[in-house]
């Protein structure tokens, strides 16, 4: 028999039913949520290792979490072209969404007893912060301290470039989703397409950790406790799970490799690609790279040198109060020494290393090196137009210049910076009733996401101390410090414009002109 080959194959529509909907918030929330619950998987399997009572609780709230994600994911889909305001929304709603499905685990086993603790917990994990409110945090179950250092893992940089790595699409829409996680100077684009983009840092991001964990593991730390730092070294995040930080190990070797794995995680991820692809001089010729390496040193030779001349020379003070100042500046977090006893000058630097954070495109909070670069030499040529008013004079990074839209967006960003950094500290001060230390480096420490402050939430306190207004801020200059100031902005314009759409006139008028200036 033969066929009429003019004759097609008629194709059948799918059902409306099965279509994926166009929505790039519910896809990346959704791609969120499944990792977020493979985390929690990962953290009932040691549980059940360790025989704690948690592993089927957490397996349970993997499941309550991960499968509708998967759904959700699975039956969504970013649409072909994407606005700059949605895919901001999506990158706020995936910290938003991933911070609230995490006190889950937290509330299901007992070991918070209310939502507001266990969401600060979830999101200073997530924003890599690492301000507790875990008293004793030995007295949790170790399933939900390795939960605790996952949350960390993922917030440093894994669930944005993961998202990115597997959306199915290239150009703007991607990048732009990568550049919110990494801001910097430019994309940072290593190679052309997205993708291969994102799964080159995803590559450098496992890779490092797995060093770390080698290292700690091969110089006295247990696996389970090699892997739990690694996790909150790499992502600059400085969850442990003992009381004492990282001073429960007392070793010299572990000190060292910890403040050259800090050193590391600080600097910019692109950078240490283009190094390992054998453009070692890259390195070299950072401009903000070398200014990175000085504010670090700044920082540990004034607070070396106090404390020597107040307590004399030691190999153990020296090494020690190095680790302390590096894990500041970089805002990973980890304690050692107290702090707090150092004198005030030095506190007033550390606050200052605090919110100024590490390198553009590195897991740091904070201000960032460049932008700070930038600002001076912004000041620098202001002051020299007043001298010589016909000059034509450029903004520098080093040998290289700064567009004046690169520089206009920075003076915008600091102004921000400032404006919600001294809003903060006058709001915890007058919520909870502290003194003016405690606000300044609790506000300092959040939007830095480094954790520890000084005063009443010094490194041998806990963020218990503050009232629970006072923390409310404290979670939302997080989500500033970890996502940046205008990516959260921006992520509110979608919301902004539902809610004005649903508003009488006059009210979405006011709505509306708050984002218009």
């Amino acid at each position: 028999m033969r066929l009429d080959a003019r004759r097609r194959p008629t194709l059948v529509k799918a059902p409306t039913y099965f279509a994926r909907r166009e929505t790039v918030v519910g896809h990346i929330v959704g791609l969120s949520l499944t990792i977020g619950g493979l985390g929690m998987l990962a953290a009932s399997i040691v549980e059940r290792i360790d025989g704690g009572p948690d592993a089927s609780t957490l397996l349970t709230s993997a499941l309550l979490i991960g499968v509708p994600g998967a759904a959700l994911w699975n039956r969504t889909k970013p649409s072909e072209r994407l606005s700059p305001a949605s895919i901001f929304a999506a990158v706020l709603s995936s910290w938003i969404a991933l911070s609230l499905v995490g006190v889950l685990p937290y509330l299901a086993t007992g070991t918070f007893a209310n939502f507001n603790e266990a969401l600060f917990e979830a999101i200073s994990g997530f924003t890599t912060t690492g301000s507790t409110v875990l008293r004793p945090i030995e007295g949790a179950s170790k399933g939900i301290l390795f939960w605790r250092a996952i949350t960390q893992w993922m917030g440093g940089i894994g669930v944005v470039v993961f998202a990115v790595s597997v959306l199915p699409f290239l150009g703007i829409g991607g990048m732009d989703l990568m550049a919110a996680e990494a801001p910097g100077p430019s994309s940072e684009r290593l190679v052309p397409r997205v993708r291969e983009t994102a799964k080159r840092l995803v590559l450098l991001y496992l890779g490092f950790t797995t060093v770390v964990a080698t290292l700690y593991a091969l110089f006295g730390m247990s696996p389970y406790d090699a892997v739990a730092h690694a996790f909150t070294t790499v992502s600059t995040g400085g969850y442990s799970p003992y009381n004492a930080s990282f001073a429960h190990f007392d070793s010299a070797a572990l000190e060292w490799i910890a403040i050259a794995a800090m050193v590391f995680a600080g600097g910019s991820f692109a950078m240490w690609w283009r190094a390992l692809l054998g453009k070692p001089f890259a390195i070299i010729r950072s401009a903000e790279f070398r200014a990175y390496l000085a504010i670090i040193s700044l920082v540990a030779f004034v607070a070396l040198a106090w404390n020597v001349a107040d307590q004399g020379f030691s190999h153990d003070l020296a090494r020690r109060t190095i680790f302390s100042t590096t894990s500041l500046s970089t805002s990973t977090g980890y304690t050692l020494l107290d702090y707090d006893q150092w004198r005030g000058a030095v506190h007033l630097l550390l606050i200052f290393s605090m919110g100024l954070g590490g390198m553009a495109g590195s897991t740091t909070g904070g201000f960032k090196v460049f932008r700070l670069l930038a600002v001076l030499s912004y000041g620098r040529r202001q002051m020299f137009r007043h001298l010589h008013p016909r000059a034509v004079d450029v903004v520098r990074l080093g040998g290289d210049v700064v567009p004046d839209r690169i520089v206009a967006r920075v003076v915008g960003f600091f102004g921000f910076f400032m404006a919600i950094g001294g809003l903060a500290t006058f709001l915890v001060a007058a919520l909870s009733g502290t003194d003016p230390v405690t606000a300044i480096s609790s506000v300092a420490q959040s939007i830095g996401n480094v954790g520890p402050g000084l005063g009443e939430v010094g490194p041998t306190m806990d963020y218990l101390s503050l009232e629970r207004p006072a923390r409310g801020v404290l979670v939302v200059v997080m989500l500033f410090g970890r996502l940046e100031v205008f990516p959260v902005l921006l992520g509110l314009v979608p919301f902004m414009r539902f809610l004005a759409d649903r508003l009488p006139p006059r009210m979405a008028q006011s709505v509306t002109r708050v984002f218009r200036g």
